[in-house]
């Protein structure tokens, strides 16, 4: 996982813990957690918000360091939540983290208070991807073990659900956003392709 902030830092997770890399700076490598818990961990993902906060989701456990160079907060435990393996990290343009781990999808504001999606306001599948519109749309890309139901959040908190055969992918591993409103899918799978959702709701397959 690689991130750039907007000081020019490049966070880069690794099977092996979290590292930032400052161009100019001494050392230009550093842990910025010192070692703790994440020395080992196996980082998966790494999310920067608009306002500067970072987001780092592990195989075991979520932290949030709020504002530059501030203080982190770890999010361990079912009581925090779903589950403590974290596949995707997003935050949205207001600065709300959208968390997918392997038992579900929360939510986590820049005060770290946490609110779990649940039926009928959640996604259809276990998810495994994350991608945000510059609208606000917030889409949910399943991992294919026996659902395949994309889903997606309008601004206005209405959802939709997009099954398998409407779109041409069983499985999402990764989903961006263009500047035009095109929603990009990737898929995880060898056969899957990538495929192209444009905003007059028509599909392209690759």
């Amino acid at each position: 996982a690689v991130a750039v902030d907007a000081r020019g830092d490049v966070w880069v997770g690794t099977r092996h813990g979290l590292f930032i890399y400052r161009p100019g700076g001494d050392p230009a490598w550093r842990e910025p957690l010192g070692g703790r818990f994440i020395v080992d961990g196996w980082v998966q993902d790494i999310a920067i918000g608009p306002d500067g906060d970072v987001w780092v989701g592990l195989f075991d456990g979520l932290f949030h360091r709020s504002r530059p160079d501030g203080g982190w907060t770890i999010f361990s435990g079912l009581d925090l939540l779903p589950d403590d393996n974290v596949l995707d990290v997003e935050v949205d343009r207001d600065g709300l983290a959208w968390i997918a781990t392997i038992s579900g999808v929360v939510t986590i504001d820049r005060s770290d208070n946490v609110t779990r999606l649940v039926a009928p306001t959640a996604p259809a599948c276990q998810t495994r991807d994350i991608g945000i519109g510059p609208d606000g749309t917030v889409w949910f890309g399943p991992n294919g073990f026996g659902c395949y139901t994309i889903s997606r959040r309008a601004p206005d908190g209405t959802w939709s659900h997009i099954p398998y055969g409407t779109h041409p992918l069983e499985s999402v591993a990764d989903i961006a956003v263009d500047a035009a409103g095109n929603t990009w899918f990737g898929s995880m799978w060898e056969r899957g392709g990538i495929a192209v959702h444009r905003p007059d709701g028509t599909w392209q397959h690759f």
